[in-house]
This record gives C-alpha cells, sequence and structure tokens, in this order.
C-alpha cells in the first residue's frame, strides 16, 4: 500500500491544528494581558501592576492602555523617572491622548526638566491648558540672590623653605628678594541671577557676579646702591652701599562677570544647552619698599662700616592698575534615558591669555527612579594649547532629599594638575561654564556641600559650604626659575547663602 498520501495529508492536518492552537493562544495571553492589567488598575495594585506589564511587554505585548496604566503604576509610587518612558511610549501609540500628555507634564516637573514641562505644553488643547494652569504660568521661572566669603585658614602664609630663594645683588642695583609670607584677605562674592523662558522652547539663564579680595606678597632682602642713587650722601664718604628692605606687593581684585546659557530640550530625550561667560578683572598693583635707616658702607679702601642715615624710609612707592577681559565658551549635549543622564560638554577658555580646552563627561543615576536619591560623577579633561599639557579631574556628587523638598548635595572634586609645568590659572572649569575659579592658586580637591529648603511655594533658601586645598607657588627670582618651584598648601573654608524665588505667575486682574 501507498502511506505517502496518506501521512502526507496528516502531517497537514497536525500543522493547521498547531497553528490555530498557536493563534487562540496568542489571542488568548493578548485578552489576559489586557484583563488581567486593567483589574489590576482598578484595585489600585501598583506592585504587581508594574511587575506584570514589564513581564507582558519583554513578551512583545505592547499597546497604549498597557503603558499608560505602567505610567500610572509608577507615577503613584513617585517613580517619576520611570514613569516618564511609558507616558512617552504611549503618546507614540496615541499622539492625541490629554491623560498621558498631563501625567507626562508633571513626571517632568518633578524630575526637574522644567524646560520639557514647558515644550510639552505647547501641544496642550484649550481643557489641558486651563486643568494645568499652564496659562497663568509667567516666563519668568526664578530670580536669584547669594553672597558669601571665602575665608583663608591663615591669614599671613610663611614660606616654609626660605633657603630656596636666595638675594641676589646685580649691577643696576635692582632688589630682587626671597618671599617670606603671603596674606590673603577673605574674598567676598555677590551674584545675581534670572532664569526666564523664550516661547516655552527655550530656557535662559543671566548671572551677573562680583567677586572681590586682596592679597599681599612680604619679601626680605638687600638693596645696593651708589652715590647717584637717592637718598644722597656726604661726598667722600664712599661710593657704595646695601640696606635691608622690606618689600610689600598689594593686589586688589575686582572682577565681574556675565554668564549667558541656554538650555533648549530636543526629540528623543536629547537636549542641548549653549553657554558663554564673560569675566572682567580689575586689579591695583601697589608696591612699597621699606628701607631702614641703619645701612651698611662699603668703603673702596676700609671695611665696611654702619652708617647712621637719616630719611625718609620709604625709599619707593608706586601703584599701577591693569586690565583683562576674558571668555569662556561652553556647549554641552545631554540625553535622558530612563533613570540615566548622560552629558558630553566642551569648554574652550582664554583666562589669563592662556589658550585651554576642556571636556567634560557627566553620569548621573537614580537607582529610585526619582530624585530622591541621585549618585553622579563629572569626568574632567584639560588641554592647554600654550604648552601642549593635559591633565584629568574627577567630581563624584550624591544628592539626596530626606523629604519630598529638602535636599542635600555632597561633592568631591578631584584635580591632578600638581605637577603640571601650566601654573597659572588653570583650575576646572564647572556647571557648562558657570563656575569659574580663575585663581593663580591651583585647587588640588574641594569638598562642597548644598543644602536647599524651600520656604513656600515661591521662595527657597539654599546655603553652599566648601573646604578648598589650593597650592600656591611663590615667585621665584629670573636667573633661579630652572630650580623647583617653591610652593604650600594652604585651605579655603568658604560659606553662601541665597534666596530663590520661583514659579511666577502672569500679572491678571482677577
Amino acid at each position: 500500500m501507498d502511506f505517502s498520501g496518506k501521512y502526507r495529508r496528516i502531517i497537514i492536518l497536525l500543522f493547521i491544528f498547531t497553528l490555530g492552537k498557536t493563534y487562540a493562544q496568542d489571542t488568548l495571553n493578548t485578552a489576559f494581558v489586557e484583563k488581567k492589567s486593567y483589574q489590576l488598575y482598578i484595585d489600585k495594585n501598583w506592585n504587581e501592576l508594574i511587575t506584570f506589564s514589564n513581564k507582558a511587554i519583554k513578551k512583545d505585548f505592547d499597546y497604549y492602555y498597557l503603558r499608560l496604566r505602567l505610567g500610572i503604576a509608577y507615577y503613584e509610587k513617585k517613580k517619576y523617572l520611570f514613569a516618564t518612558k511609558q507616558f512617552q511610549k504611549a503618546l507614540t501609540f496615541y499622539s492625541g491622548d490629554n491623560l498621558s500628555k498631563e501625567y507626562l507634564y508633571y513626571c517632568y516637573i518633578y524630575s526637574g526638566r522644567y524646560v520639557d514641562a514647558r515644550v510639552l505644553s505647547k501641544s496642550f488643547d484649550t481643557e489641558l491648558i486651563a486643568k494645568t494652569g499652564i496659562d497663568k504660568i509667567s516666563s519668568l521661572a526664578l530670580i536669584q540672590m547669594s553672597g558669601g566669603v571665602k575665608q583663608p585658614s591663615s591669614s599671613y602664609l610663611e614660606n616654609p623653605h626660605p633657603e630656596q630663594l636666595n638675594n641676589i645683588r646685580n649691577n643696576d642695583s635692582i632688589t630682587v628678594n626671597k618671599t617670606d609670607s603671603i596674606h590673603y584677605s577673605t574674598a567676598k562674592y555677590f551674584q545675581v541671577a534670572l532664569g526666564h523662558y523664550v516661547k516655552n522652547r527655550i530656557y535662559l539663564f543671566h548671572a551677573f557676579t562680583y567677586f572681590n579680595q586682596e592679597s599681599s606678597h612680604y619679601n626680605h632682602g638687600f638693596k645696593t646702591f651708589d652715590l647717584h642713587d637717592p637718598p644722597p650722601f656726604p661726598v667722600n664718604s664712599t661710593n657704595h652701599f646695601s640696606a635691608p628692605i622690606i618689600n610689600n606687593n598689594d593686589d586688589i581684585t575686582n572682577q565681574y562677570q556675565y554668564y549667558l546659557g541656554a538650555n533648549i530640550p530636543l526629540k528623543k530625550n536629547w537636549s542641548i544647552s549653549p553657554a558663554v561667560h564673560y569675566i572682567s578683572s580689575n586689579i591695583l598693583h601697589k608696591t612699597e619698599n621699606t628701607v631702614f635707616g641703619t645701612i651698611i658702607g662699603h668703603p673702596p679702601m676700609g671695611p665696611p662700616t654702619v652708617v647712621e642715615v637719616p630719611f625718609n624710609p620709604k625709599l619707593l612707592s608706586s601703584q599701577s592698575t591693569s586690565h583683562s577681559s576674558y571668555f569662556v565658551e561652553a556647549f554641552t549635549v545631554s540625553k535622558y534615558i530612563s533613570n540615566l543622564s548622560l552629558a558630553l560638554g566642551n569648554t574652550f577658555s582664554n583666562i589669563n591669555n592662556t589658550k585651554r580646552v576642556q571636556s567634560t563627561l557627566s553620569i548621573s543615576y537614580a537607582p529610585f527612579g526619582n530624585n530622591r536619591l541621585v549618585i553622579g560623577c563629572d569626568a574632567h579633561y584639560v588641554y592647554t594649547i600654550d604648552s601642549a599639557e593635559g591633565r584629568a579631574a574627577i567630581s563624584p556628587y550624591i544628592t539626596f532629599m530626606p523629604t519630598s523638598k529638602i535636599s542635600f548635595t555632597l561633592n568631591y572634586l578631584v584635580d591632578f594638575n600638581d605637577k603640571q609645568k601650566d601654573d597659572t590659572n588653570n583650575n576646572i572649569i564647572e556647571g557648562n561654564g558657570l563656575f569659574i575659579n580663575n585663581s593663580s592658586d591651583k585647587t588640588l580637591s574641594r569638598l562642597s556641600i548644598i543644602g536647599n529648603i524651600p520656604a513656600g511655594k515661591h521662595l527657597d533658601f539654599f546655603a553652599i559650604y566648601t573646604y578648598e586645598n589650593n597650592l600656591t607657588t611663590l615667585p621665584v627670582p629670573a636667573d633661579k626659575r630652572t630650580n623647583l618651584p617653591v610652593t604650600l598648601n594652604y585651605y579655603y573654608n568658604s560659606f553662601f547663602i541665597g534666596i530663590r524665588i520661583k514659579n511666577f505667575n502672569k500679572f491678571t486682574n482677577k
């Protein structure tokens, strides 16, 4: 008998049966996913709804209502960063859904993505505009004022290695001294900032800053002079003198700054942030050389003798002012990936007429899907064009919110620049060009604590404390610059306080 035709029919029947069973199973699973997710939503069983919906999505069951319910579950659990992704996905299935837009709008607000919330509101209809009250919100976002002081660890920093800087006696009677101490006064800082929106699409931030500090270098040495030098001496008494001298170089810095930064959201959770920072520095230089009345005469044919000469001890005093203008240009590209945020920035600066390019990679991670705990790190690489040198720095940080409104941030900066030849104004630029430390002294490390406490719907108080470890390089005579630099460490304790007025409403007749 020929069984081939019979077996062929059996195989076809089995294939049709299996295909029909699979199709029925898919239909059953789809119905089951919809039924169970809906019931969990009605029961407000948010934990199980999150677990079940994520498993269903992994098995390619993906549609509008499932994403909407999953987003609401995350939202109710205050996991706004996770919820954001679900509402964005729901809108790809149904772009005109007001419910998803409303939830997404508040997810942006509670995640600190205020500019994204403004951009989203451009798609609201009249009903949703009235419900969220976006039409009553002013384009003015905030006004911020802050001020504080930077207190050095010691008013006078003594040179620990005075033997490394020797007195030099030359034929031109120019005094070159060793540096015995440096004095830094308490620095003063004040800033006024303003943030506003342009057509609910672009956020602009303006900051005006004033900085003031006085520093003095005290030197001890000897000045040499001949008869033609003042003051006049009796004729034929001697032809060469040397006198102990104290030299004081006093610099008073008044610095004015203006910063303009923008935040422009793009599609698919991308954004760009261009910025420019202008620094105008005015330094008043004062120099005083004090020569003691008792000097030592060096007769041509005799031993040195002490000569009492009555003259004004202020042998030389001068004053001058220098003005410098610098620019910092910055550009950052950012991307949100659920509870992970990535940013890559590039900064160009010409501070102290030295060209530098800085690249910064920033990563932040919110393990709980909200801003209650954020762990991040900024990695910097600075390349000095003039000296062809590069170096790195890292700045890890952690932000935590003990309550829904109070937040604290701990930040630690480590700058690996202690061996770099370029030792002038080479500190890290932070905050997309906003925070500039253009001190001639290097900042090796810094610990910062930032606290923000709201005092109502429209007012916040904030405070910042920093502990900064700096390294200064003492001046070296011109013919001694091949030697190792004379450096010493000192510290700053800085305190800043401020207020922030926010959430402005439009002025109406109501």
